[in-house]
């Protein structure tokens, strides 16, 4: 049993700061995404025939106010990991293994009486390892010892051995296993009240484990597009879409079984695309957002199931102009075009828990000696 030492023990190296350069022998990451349809699902013709697409700006009953939309989100749930390569030592076989050391932690936002506040937050520090190189007592020890002061330890996925020896490949094993642990934690604060109308940032997908997909009212907004659901009809609207304008709703599904599964798991979306900003002062792919919403859940409150009718129609342009009331105002915010001012506030709140920059690196390198 060697506890922190185990650090030591196996050829530890400080990496005192990440070079944030492009190294060589990097794969495309695109095999690597969550963020994929089940194309034989995908249909464009939910609400326009596909082809026939046009740009939709949000028709509203006559003097309507967001407070009058009675599945207004009043709940907002981010999540934020801090962290970083902090070391690296040698396998028993010789391969690479990056630390990675991160602060994780996820934050529920809630509108009481028209102001913001924080209702829930929960913050953890984690080093995530490939420890399948290692002996498990060793790794045993090492967790226990790193529990000792408040630091949970995440095995990642076993690095393929093609990859053993490419540094930058191991090092995003080891970023995507925290903020997997981010998002759990997410799913954590998204089920501590999903009944209640609630805008999670990001696909409906990974949270898929916080709320009801037949009964929770809970909206996904998707800042990053990883790929595009329509065809090249659908992207010329797309992209010519105006300030708080939508493109037609479109369904599909996602591919949600466990590796292994025989019998495939779906999670059957409806969505749209709006676009947040002035579209007259910026790239034509600036400020465009999809949102997402359970398809059973849009189902069972009577919006339609092969067909969006009337009533679904209606919820999908409230749903567009309250996203839209709801944007970022911020102009110093970086990515203030494509943000939702209660998200950011949920980052500001959940960032004031944090410990202070460099504090959690330097502890690590204390307590191993490194």
């Amino acid at each position: 049993m060697h506890g922190l030492k185990f650090i030591q023990n196996y050829e530890g190296k400080r990496v005192e700061r990440e070079s944030g350069a492009k190294q060589f022998w990097i794969e495309d990451d695109a095999d690597e995404t969550d963020d994929v349809a089940d194309e034989t699902n995908l249909n464009l013709s939910l609400e326009t025939e596909a082809g026939a697409w046009q740009i939709i700006n949000p028709q509203l009953p006559k003097a309507w106010r967001v407070q009058d939309f009675a599945s207004r989100p009043v709940r907002f749930v981010d999540g934020k990991d801090v962290g970083q390569t902090v070391a690296w030592l040698r396998g028993t076989d010789g391969s690479f293994v990056a630390i990675r050391l991160a602060e994780i932690g996820s934050v529920v936002m809630k509108i009481v009486s028209g102001e913001l506040r924080r209702e829930f937050a929960q913050v953890e520090r984690v080093l995530a390892m490939n420890t399948a190189v290692f002996p498990w007592e060793e790794v045993e020890s090492f967790a226990l010892s790193l529990r000792e002061h408040d630091i949970f330890l995440l095995p990642t996925k076993r690095t393929p051995e093609e990859f053993q020896m490419n540094f930058e490949k191991i090092r995003k094993f080891t970023q995507r296993r925290s903020a997997q642990e981010m998002m759990t934690l997410e799913e954590f604060a998204l089920a501590q009240n999903s009944q209640i109308p609630t805008i999670v940032d990001g696909t409906l997908k990974d949270h898929e484990s916080g709320f009801d997909i037949n009964e929770s009212p809970v909206f996904g907004v998707v800042k990053t597009q990883q790929r595009l659901y329509v065809d090249r009809q659908g992207q010329e609207i797309l992209f010519s879409l105006p300030e708080a304008q939508r493109t037609p709703a479109f369904s599909f599904s996602y591919d949600t079984s466990r590796a292994g599964e025989t019998i495939k798991t779906r999670l059957p979306i409806v969505a749209w695309y709006m676009r947040l900003c002035d579209s007259e002062s910026v790239e034509p792919n600036v400020g465009i957002v999809r949102v997402e919403v359970s398809q059973k859940w849009f189902a069972n409150k009577g919006y339609g199931e092969r067909e969006i009718n009337s009533a679904g129609k209606e919820f999908i342009n409230q749903l567009t102009r309250t996203i839209y009331e709801y944007r970022c105002r911020q102009r110093n915010y970086r990515r203030m075009k494509i943000s939702l001012e209660p998200i950011v506030r949920a980052e500001e709140s959940l960032g004031a828990l944090f410990c202070p920059p460099n504090y959690l690196k330097n502890k690590f390198y204390r307590l191993t000696s490194l």
